[in-house]
């Protein structure tokens, strides 16, 4: 029991003996995430320096690569988010973009219009 200035309030405890069971959260795959490292390293140039990646640069790195890795796992319904970015949002790269995943791309000039 706690008092505070003549006002009094109880406290009590009642213990509850159920226990349910659920997920909290619902698996999700994160390829390109998961594959950071890679792309990372797609950037460089033959020196090991890092490159400035330009609408090219970046299309390159697309086609060669990040296209070749989606059609390499089962991925059927993957969303792909990428930020505003100038070699992001040339109209180019979204229409690569475009051909590759249809609706299912949240960028800049995209579909699905972020940030918006």
């Amino acid at each position: 029991m706690a008092t505070s200035r003549n006002k009094t309030a109880a406290f009590g405890v009642k213990l509850i003996h159920k226990c349910m069971s659920k997920d909290r959260y619902i698996q999700k795959n994160w390829l390109f995430g998961a594959l950071y490292g890679l792309v990372e390293s797609f950037f460089k140039n033959d020196g090991g320096h890092n490159v400035t990646v330009d609408g090219d640069r970046y299309r390159a790195m697309i086609t060669n690569f990040f296209i070749p890795e989606l059609n390499n796992h089962d991925v059927q319904e993957l969303w792909f988010q990428q930020d505003g970015a100038t070699c992001h949002t040339a109209r180019a790269t979204i229409d690569l973009l475009k051909d590759t995943l249809g609706d299912r791309l949240i960028s800049r000039f995209g579909p699905v219009n972020w940030p918006p």
